[in-house]
C-alpha cells in the first residue's frame, strides 16, 4: 500500500505535467496559426486595395495611366509585383515564372531575382471591359520568415516550459512524498512504542508544517494520556501486590493451623492459590507495559533462536510427560534473530505453558520452528479439542469469549504478552484450529526495521 501511495503521487505529478504540456502546445499552436493567419489575412487586405485603388485608375486614365500608376507604386517598393496583358494578350509587365492566370484569388511561385529564390506568392487576378488583365503579385516570403522564426522559438520555448514544469512538478513530488514520509515514519515509531518521538517542523510554515505541529500537538496529548494510565496501571499493581502477598501469607499461616485434609484446610489452600495467580496476573501487566519496540533497539542483540527453541522445548519434554502429554520439537538449525533472548524465551514458554495447560491427557504437542521468506516462523500446535472459530477470534481481539466456552479459559492474559513481544519485535501472533487442536504461530522478521 505505501508503495501504490508513491505511485499515487507520483502519477499524479505526471499527469500534471502531461496535462500542462498538452495545454502549452495547443496555446502555442493556437497562437502560431492566429497569427499566420492575421499576417494572411492583412496581406489579402492589402491586394485586395491595391487592386481596387489600379481599377479606379484603369477607368480615369485607361490602360495606360493605369501602367504609369504601377510605376510610382513599384518606386515605393514593398512586396508586390504586377502582370499587366493588354487586349489581345499582349503582356506590359511580366513577372519571371507567373504564366497567364484565371481571374480570382490564387496561389503560385515566382523566381525571386532579388535573392535568386523561388518563393511563395498570394495572386489577385481581374479582367478588365476592354480585354486587358492585371495580376498583382504579392511575395508571401516574409510569412514564410515569420514559421521559421515562430517554429524555432517554440521548438525551444515549448520544451523548456516542458523542462522547467517537469522539474518544479518532480520537485514538488519528491517534496511532498520526503514530508509525508517524514510524518509516516514518526507514526511508525510512536506505534511501535517510541512516544518521544516527533515530526519535523521547519521554519517554512507551510500547510505541511501547520500539520506537523497539529499531529505533533496530538502526539504530546496522546502520550501524556497514556503515560497516566501507565502510571496509575503501575501504581494499581504496586499498591495491590503488597496486600495480596500478606493475603496469601496469612492464608497459608491460618491452614497450617487447620487439621490436615480438613475442609478449613482445603479451602484456604484454594484461596491462597487464587491469590498468588492474581499476584502474578499484576507482574504480567506490569511486565507487558514495559515490553515496546524502543527496548528491543536499545537491549536487543542477534542471538541464535535455534537453539533457544530447541533446549526450551527439550526443558518441557518431561513436564509434558508428568501431565500424560506427549511433546516434540522439530527446529531448522542456524536461524539468527535480532532481539531480546529473555522476551522470546517468555514467550515461547506462555504458548507451551498454555498448550500444556487447556488440553486433556493424550494431548500430542508440536514445537516448530522454520524459516518462511524474511521471517522466522515458530509454531506451538496440539491436537486436543481446539475452540469453535469465534473463541478462536476472541483469543486475539478485543473481544471476551463467553464465560461458559473454554476460550474464556484459554484467552489468558499470557497470550496478551506474547502478543506485546511479538509486537515489539515487530512480529505477529496468530492462532488458527489445528484441525484437531489450536496452532499458535509466532512470526519474526529476520530483519528488524530500523527509525
Amino acid at each position: 500500500m505505501p508503495g501504490r501511495r508513491r505511485r499515487t503521487i507520483r502519477r499524479l505529478v505526471v499527469g500534471y505535467i502531461v496535462a500542462f504540456g498538452m495545454i502549452t502546445l495547443a496555446s502555442a499552436a493556437a497562437t502560431y496559426l492566429f497569427a499566420r493567419h492575421e499576417l494572411a489575412r492583412q496581406l489579402d487586405a492589402h491586394i485586395a486595395s491595391r487592386m481596387a485603388l489600379a481599377e479606379r485608375k484603369w477607368r480615369s486614365d485607361g490602360l495606360s495611366g493605369m501602367d504609369h500608376w504601377l510605376d510610382t507604386m513599384n518606386r515605393r517598393g514593398g512586396h508586390f509585383s504586377y502582370v499587366v496583358t493588354a487586349p489581345g494578350g499582349r503582356q506590359l509587365r511580366s513577372v519571371e515564372g507567373i504564366g497567364p492566370l484565371t481571374e480570382g484569388w490564387g496561389m503560385a511561385r515566382f523566381d525571386d531575382l532579388d535573392d535568386d529564390s523561388i518563393d511563395p506568392a498570394r495572386t489577385l487576378t481581374r479582367n478588365f471591359a476592354d480585354g486587358s488583365s492585371l495580376t498583382i503579385v504579392a511575395d508571401r516570403d516574409y510569412i514564410e520568415q515569420f514559421d521559421t522564426i515562430m517554429i524555432g522559438f517554440l521548438a525551444f520555448a515549448v520544451p523548456l516550459l516542458l523542462a522547467t514544469a517537469a522539474i518544479g512538478g518532480l520537485s514538488l513530488d519528491a517534496n511532498v512524498r520526503r514530508r509525508l514520509r517524514d510524518v509516516n515514519a514518526t507514526a511508525a515509531a510512536i506505534m511501535d512504542g517510541d512516544l518521544q518521538q516527533r515530526i519535523p517542523v521547519t521554519d517554512v510554515g507551510d500547510e505541511f508544517d501547520r500539520l506537523s505541529a497539529t499531529l505533533n500537538r496530538m502526539f504530546d496529548r496522546i502520550g501524556a494520556l497514556l503515560s497516566e494510565v501507565r502510571r496509575a496501571t503501575i501504581y494499581v499493581a504496586h499498591d495491590l501486590r503488597t496486600p495480596l502477598v500478606a493475603i496469601a501469607d496469612d492464608l497459608r499461616t491460618a491452614r497450617d493451623h487447620c487439621d490436615v485434609g480438613s475442609a478449613c484446610a482445603a479451602t484456604l489452600n484454594r484461596a491462597a492459590e487464587s491469590t498468588d495467580r492474581l499476584i502474578d496476573l499484576f507482574g504480567i501487566i506490569l511486565e507487558i507495559g514495559e515490553i515496546n519496540s524502543v527496548r528491543v533497539r536499545e537491549s536487543g542483540k542477534l542471538f541464535d533462536l535455534s537453539d533457544l527453541v530447541e533446549t526450551l522445548a527439550g526443558a518441557h519434554v518431561e513436564v509434558a510427560e508428568d501431565g500424560g502429554r506427549k511433546l516434540t520439537c522439530s527446529v531448522q538449525p542456524g536461524i539468527s534473530l535480532f532481539g531480546v533472548n529473555d522476551l522470546l524465551a517468555q514467550a515461547l514458554i506462555n504458548l507451551i505453558q498454555n498448550a500444556l495447560t487447556h488440553t486433556p491427557p493424550g494431548t500430542q504437542i508440536h514445537v516448530t520452528l522454520e524459516t518462511a521468506g524474511n521471517a522466522a516462523r515458530l509454531c506451538v500446535a496440539d491436537d486436543g479439542p481446539g475452540l469453535p472459530y469465534g473463541d478462536v477470534h476472541a483469543i486475539l481481539s478485543d473481544e471476551r469469549p463467553s464465560e461458559s466456552s473454554a476460550g474464556s479459559r484459554r484467552a489468558a492474559i499470557g497470550i496478551k504478552l506474547v502478543q506485546a513481544i511479538a509486537a515489539a519485535h515487530q512480529g505477529r501472533l496468530t492462532i488458527e484450529d489445528a484441525e484437531p487442536g489450536l496452532r499458535a504461530i509466532l512470526e519474526l522478521p529476520l530483519r528488524q526495521r530500523s527509525h
